[in-house]
């Protein structure tokens, strides 16, 4: 079992991030421009037809979180929107501590689309939000949701997010367009 896990320290399958033998962290923004992206090799694993999820993954209800109502109409709004214990926002765990597995293919989707984590403390995220406001950046976008709802499909967002890091002080919603979405 041991030998399924994915690390997001060194992007390498074998191992949890605490067990990593790497000192230092996946270098920059240079995770989702990499050869090493490109060629994610999951061996027999990504071949299977029929792929089981995991229990997390199961849990999530993926398609429950694209089918609901989101709750923010700007980017100001999602600011404002409480992390902790927001129904329309998973947290998938740590980033110390989070156990993604190869056999599993949201895992590994998941595991792709996480940003570079520069600590063992940042939280990994997932929550959905409108392709539309993807496309627009970083710009406090007032959304028209009936319009939205009729023409923009929705994708989910992973995000990390390190609330004790007072250093970076940015808005969530630009923090937010640093990750990738599915």
């Amino acid at each position: 079992m041991q030998g399924s896990f994915l690390c997001l320290k060194c992007r390498r399958a074998g191992h949890v991030v605490i067990d990593c033998p790497s000192q230092q962290w996946f270098p920059g923004d240079g995770w989702f421009f990499s050869e090493a992206r490109r060629h994610l090799d999951f061996g027999s694993h990504s071949n299977k037809s029929q792929q089981d999820l995991c229990t997390r993954c199961r849990d999530l209800d993926v398609l429950q979180l694209l089918r609901n109502n989101i709750p923010w109409q700007r980017t100001y709004d999602l600011n404002n929107t409480s992390v902790q214990g927001n129904p329309f926002m998973k947290n998938l765990g740590k980033t110390g501590t989070i156990q993604f597995l190869s056999e599993c293919g949201l895992c590994r989707c998941l595991f792709a689309l996480a940003a570079n984590p520069s600590s063992a403390d940042q939280d990994v995220l997932l929550f959905p939000f409108w392709t539309m406001s993807r496309l627009a950046g970083e710009d406090d976008l007032l959304i028209d949701i009936a319009s939205m709802q009729q023409r923009f499909a929705k994708c989910l967002m992973v995000v990390l997010h390190d609330r004790s890091d007072k250093l970076i002080d940015l808005p969530f919603s630009t923090v937010s367009h640093r990750g990738d979405a599915l």
